[in-house]
């Protein structure tokens, strides 16, 4: 019960804001920024009456050179599937919530990681099982992660489930970023686990750099973890929430280098203490809440590679002012840090206020944002806009 109390502490805040920040880092920025990001496409997939914004868990496919997109409706338990060129829906299954081949109650805490047409892993946060389905909905295997013997000994974890901190595989192998429960050995527990789909073992990979177990940071909303995987260095690229560097993992999850990769808009992040137990402390959640809330963090990490260029994009979410937080004001200003190939900085985009950056999506090309105004006055239909690199001339 404990983690599911906790649980809904990682649920994403809106992304749309009203007010433009400050460039308040007294480090100024050591590059000079060569590249930025700019729109030049979009993509409108129609939703049905069932369907809406907040209610879709979103993740993509390949299959022979072509992209799918699927949105699970956290609302009906329908999967469907749309052709990225096109914007048509080319499938639709419906999951049953009871029975043999139920996905369990609590579907808001449900994510979904498409293998192909005829395959399909959910995961429910709320009852701590994985499942592999066919094509048509038929369970072929449950995985259940309460009783591995990682989460027996170093557990429990919270698994992240939110649109942008999704689970994604690699061969046999599917992986979850991943945070331990503060009650004991804070910090020092796996941040990434892999899950064998032939074997069923669960293992932790990465265990996070001191700054996680020396220091209380208000709540787990500031420690998200998000990793990338670069398959022709067969490497692991954490993004730390609290942690300007970069970390990078080789397959085994051994630390091979860390790369500075801060924000322009904000220096470093201070810790709520130095008191790690402080975690526990129920009678200062809400000031600890406070904390987390007002403070920069560092978000999800992304990797394009094509013909014309290789880099990666880190999203940050920027500093917020106390009168935003009494007057409820949960709306963020978010930037996207630039980096080549050799995660060397080259640019920070501050993202245009309309777009939700938690439902997106990524091409070779670059990655696709919904437009949050275009929704509201187009309820059918969902626009996603691509934002491209574009490399500035020189001065």
């Amino acid at each position: 019960m404990f983690l599911q109390q906790i649980t809904p502490l990682l649920m994403v805040m809106l992304i749309y804001s009203c007010s433009s920040p400050e460039n308040v880092n007294s480090n100024k920025p050591s590059y000079n920024q060569i590249a930025t990001l700019h729109s030049q496409d979009s993509v409108l997939f129609e939703l049905d009456s069932t369907q809406g914004f907040y209610s879709n868990n979103i993740n993509q496919l390949e299959i022979e050179g072509n992209q799918f997109i699927t949105l699970f409706n956290q609302m009906t338990g329908k999967l469907y599937y749309y052709n990225l060129k096109t914007g048509a829906t080319v499938k639709i299954t419906q999951y049953e919530m009871e029975g043999p081949n139920g996905i369990g109650a609590h579907a808001e805490q449900i994510t979904h990681l498409p293998i192909g047409m005829d395959s399909v892993f959910i995961y429910n946060g709320w009852d701590l099982r994985g499942y592999l389905f066919d094509g048509l909905g038929s369970k072929l295997k449950t995985f259940d992660f309460a009783s591995s013997s990682i989460f027996e000994s170093e557990g429990p974890f919270v698994i992240s489930i939110t649109n942008d901190n999704r689970p994604y595989r690699i061969g046999n192998k599917i992986y979850f970023n991943c945070q331990s429960v503060p009650a004991r050995q804070f910090g020092k527990k796996p941040v990434l686990l892999a899950l064998n789909l032939k074997t069923a073992e669960l293992q932790g990979i990465i265990i996070p750099p001191n700054s996680y177990s020396d220091y209380c940071w208000g709540v787990n909303y500031s420690t998200n973890v998000f990793s990338t995987y670069h398959a022709e260095r067969k490497q692991f690229i954490m993004s730390y929430g609290v942690e300007s560097d970069l970390y990078v993992y080789d397959s085994t999850g051994r630390e091979k280098d860390r790369v500075n990769n801060g924000s322009k808009f904000f220096g470093s992040i201070e810790p709520y203490s130095s008191n790690v137990k402080d975690y526990m402390n129920m009678s200062s959640y809400e000031k600890r809440m406070n904390h987390s809330m007002l403070n920069p963090k560092y978000y999800k990490l992304l990797h394009f590679s094509n013909q014309d260029n290789e880099y990666f994009l880190r999203e940050t979410f920027l500093p917020r002012k106390e009168e935003d937080i009494q007057a409820g004001i949960n709306n963020l200003r978010k930037s996207f840090i630039i980096s080549d190939k050799n995660l060397n900085q080259t640019g920070e985009y501050l993202v245009p206020e309309q777009y939700m950056t938690s439902l997106f999506f990524t091409s070779s090309k670059g990655v696709y944002l919904a437009d949050l105004n275009y929704y509201y006055k187009n309820e059918g239909f969902l626009k996603f806009d691509l934002f491209t690199l574009k490399v500035l001339p020189n001065e």
